[in-house]
C-alpha cells in the first residue's frame, strides 16, 4: 500500500486490480516497518493470478525490507519482484550501508539518482535482472512514456555521477559513514528527543543516511520541530509528520553540517519538556495513526469512469471516493478512487489538518469537498 503514486497511475492506466499489503507501524517512532515475507507468501497462495509483486524499500524513513527472502518466495511462484528503491541508489557502496535490491535478487529495481546521489533532478535508472522480465518489452514501454527528445544535460549528469562513484566512491562513503557515526553517537546526549539510530536498531535494516527525529511524548509536535529547525536554525528538513521530522543526508554533506544539525537538536532538547498529563492537543493517537484499510468497492478505473458528484467531505461517510487523499510527503494514499470513505477516515484527515500536515490529492486543496461516485 505504501507505494508511490506512479504505481497507482499504472494501476489505473492498465485497468488492474491490486491486492494491497499493508506495512505494520512502529509504535515508538510512528513509521512504517518493513514488509513481512511470510505475508507476501500467503497472498501469493491466496491469489494465484498475481502477476507482479511491487514493494517500496527503503521507505521514505529508510526502513528496508528483506528483499532476498521476498525475491526467493516470489520466484518460487514464477512471479517477478519489482522494488521501488528510489531512495536507495546509494546502497551497497559501503559495508555498513544495507545491500541494494539488485544484489538481493529483485527482477526490476528503480533508482532515483537525484534523491541520494549527486545528480540532477529527474535522473533515474531502471535495472532489469534475471529472465522473468522481458527486457525488450520494458524498453518498448519506456519508449512510450519517455520523451523522444532526451536531455543531454540529464544524461551527462548521470554519467558524471556514475564516474564519481567508480573513481571516488569508496573514499567518499568512508568519510560519509564516519560523519554519520559521529553524529549518531553525539545524539546519545539527547534526553527528550529520540533519534532512530540505524547502527543500533530493531528493524531488519535501516539506511543510516535518513535521520528520523521523534518528539513523541514531548510538549511539541513534529510540525513545531520542523518550523523551529527552519525558522530559528535555517535547517530544511525533508519530511514532517505528526510526531517526527526526517532529514536526508548524502555524501555531499560536510561534518560541519552534521554539527549544525546536532547543535540545533541539543539546544531544542534543552528547551522542550515531556508531555503533561493533559496530553498534547491535536496529536493523533497510535490507534488513529494506523492504516484504516478502506474497503475496495470497484477499481480506480471503474470509479473514474462512473457518474460523479461533489459532496462535503465531512458528509462523505460511506460514499465511494473518486479522488485520492494522501499526506505529502511521502504521498501514500489514505484512500484510493474506488474505495469507500469511512467516518474514521474523515476524522483522521481532519486531525492531520489540525496538526498542520499537508493533506493533498483532491481538487479542492482544502479538502472541504471531495468527488464521489453518484448514488
Amino acid at each position: 500500500r505504501n507505494s508511490h503514486k506512479a504505481v497507482y497511475n499504472a494501476i489505473y492506466l492498465n485497468e488492474l486490480k491490486p491486492v494491497y499489503l499493508y506495512p505494520q507501524k512502529d509504535l515508538e517512532f510512528g513509521i512504517n516497518c518493513g514488509l513481512n515475507p511470510s505475508a507476501i507468501e500467503e497472498l501469493l497462495i491466496e491469489h494465484p493470478d498475481i502477476k507482479l509483486v511491487i514493494i517500496t524499500s527503503p521507505t521514505y524513513e529508510g526502513v528496508i525490507t528483506d528483499i532476498s527472502a521476498i525475491s526467493a518466495i516470489a520466484h518460487k511462484k514464477g512471479v517477478p519482484l519489482l522494488v521501488d528503491e528510489a531512495h536507495g541508489a546509494h546502497l551497497g557502496f559501503h559495508q555498513e550501508f544495507p545491500q541494494n535490491s539488485i544484489k538481493c535478487g529483485a527482477d526490476i529495481v528503480i533508482h532515483s539518482l537525484h534523491k541520494t546521489l549527486p545528480s540532477f533532478t529527474q535522473t533515474g535508472l531502471i535495472h532489469v535482472n534475471g529472465n522473468l522480465v522481458d527486457y525488450d518489452k520494458v524498453k518498448w514501454c519506456l519508449s512510450i512514456y519517455q520523451s523522444s527528445s532526451p536531455s543531454y544535460l540529464l544524461m551527462s549528469s548521470i554519467e558524471k555521477c556514475i564516474t564519481l562513484m567508480e573513481d571516488k566512491g569508496e573514499e567518499l562513503f568512508e568519510t560519509y559513514r564516519n560523519n554519520l557515526k559521529e553524529f549518531y553517537n553525539r545524539m546519545e546526549q539527547l534526553k527528550k528527543i529520540k533519534i532512530l539510530n540505524p547502527f543500533n536498531n530493531k528493524f531488519f535494516g535501516v539506511d543510516p543516511s535518513k535521520v528520523t527525529i521523534s518528539v513523541k511524548g514531548t510538549n511539541i509536535t513534529g510540525v513545531q520541530l520542523y518550523e523551529l529547525l527552519l525558522e530559528q536554525y535555517k535547517i530544511q528538513m525533508e519530511l514532517v509528520s505528526v510526531d517526527y521530522v526526517l532529514g536526508m543526508t548524502s555524501i555531499c554533506d560536510t561534518i560541519e553540517g552534521f554539527y549544525r544539525l546536532g547543535d540545533a537538536l541539543l539546544h531544542i532538547d534543552d528547551r522542550i519538556e515531556f508531555q503533561n498529563k493533559e496530553g498534547n492537543k491535536g496529536i493523533i493517537s497510535k490507534e488513529e495513526g494506523t492504516y484504516l484499510q478502506p474497503k475496495v468497492v470497484m477499481s480506480s478505473y471503474e470509479s473514474l469512469h462512473s457518474p460523479i458528484e461533489k459532496v462535503l467531505f465531512s458528509e462523505s461517510n460511506n460514499r465511494i471516493s473518486v479522488e485520492y487523499i494522501y499526506l505529502y510527503p511521502p504521498g501514500i494514499p489514505l484512500v484510493v478512487p474506488g474505495e469507500r470513505i469511512s467516518q474514521q477516515l474523515i476524522y483522521q484527515i481532519k486531525k492531520y489538518q489540525e496538526v498542520g500536515l499537508n493533506v493533498l490529492g483532491t481538487e479542492d486543496t482544502e479538502v472541504n469537498y471531495i468527488k464521489v461516485v453518484r448514488n
